[in-house]
């Protein structure tokens, strides 16, 4: 399917034209949730512990996420296929809550080659704070990858936590897994719990 990086590209900007018309009532919700605080205590965390848990079990066939480093108050989370097959690229759309994160960056893995052979794509929708679309596949979908491997690296920053220990989702409400016959119900993408906790620091 040579058009294959033209129809990641449609679905993505079909997606953001969907997203628009929720702008503002996502940046109104985010603007809610970030006065709903009370007198409870805003901090700074001097340090951070991240957690990563799926929203549902991962087992074959599956692409999620998973803590691959941090670094104070930065962590990088991993976009990692799990003993998939035929896979040629994925798209989504990841929901966050930004009044406790900075999305920092995107950029592709391993699993499925590199530039010029891989197309990418990552895009914060504009006055949709928390939301981001994405897309890493390859420019020749005639022949997908086997096995296990990271897609994708996605950069985080802890902006703030309200509590000692602060749970966030990552949702995806929009996503699909490609092999070379096109779009594929076979391989599904999960979402993740990110749990942060503050830590006594050195």
């Amino acid at each position: 399917m040579r058009g294959m990086g033209k129809t990641v590209r449609r679905s993505l900007e079909t997606g953001e034209r969907k997203l628009l018309w929720v702008a503002g009532a996502l940046a109104t919700s985010a603007l809610i949730a970030a006065g709903c605080s009370g007198t409870a205590e805003v901090l700074g965390p001097t340090g951070v512990q991240v957690t990563v848990r799926p929203l549902q079990p991962a087992g074959a066939r599956t692409v999620t996420f998973s803590l691959a480093r941090q670094q104070n108050q930065v962590f990088t989370l991993g976009l990692d296929a799990r003993e998939v097959s035929q896979l040629t690229g994925v798209g989504a759309e990841l929901r966050f809550d930004p009044s406790f994160l900075n999305f920092r960056a995107f950029r592709s893995g391993p699993f499925l080659g590199s530039a010029p052979q891989l197309v990418v794509i990552s895009s914060e929708v504009p006055g949709s704070p928390g939301t981001l679309l994405f897309s890493v596949a390859r420019s020749d979908q005639g022949q997908g990858q086997n096995g296990s491997g990271t897609l994708a690296e996605l950069d985080f920053e802890v902006r703030r936590i309200a509590s000692a220990q602060t749970t966030i989702t990552f949702a995806l409400p929009q996503s699909s897994a490609f092999n070379p016959q096109g779009a594929t119900s076979e391989i599904n993408l999960i979402g993740v719990e990110v749990e942060t906790r503050i830590v006594a620091s050195d």
